[in-house]
């Protein structure tokens, strides 16, 4: 299913920053930075999401190099449309 990612979700300047369908991710910033989440997502329809630890996700990218590389310069370019600050 969908969904919409929202900054400052539970405050008067809550502003939907991005849509997100089936097969995309998110959460990848929090892994990436060790820091609580950056911004709330909310199901638009019903859907699946698959759950992975902190350490399930380094395995991965460790194993990966080039996906993980990948998924880094994602990340990098959210948190520059999120205006978050490495």
């Amino acid at each position: 299913g969908s969904v919409a990612v929202w900054k400052n979700w539970d405050a008067p300047s809550a502003k939907c920053v991005a849509s997100l369908s089936a097969g995309e991710y998110f959460g990848e910033i929090a892994l990436f930075e060790d820091v609580a989440r950056t911004a709330s997502v909310v199901a638009l329809e019903p859907g699946r999401v698959l759950v992975m630890s902190k350490a399930v996700f380094v395995s991965i990218i460790q194993t990966h190099v080039i996906s993980g590389l990948w998924i880094e310069e994602s990340a990098n370019k959210r948190k520059k449309e999120l205006g978050i600050k490495s």
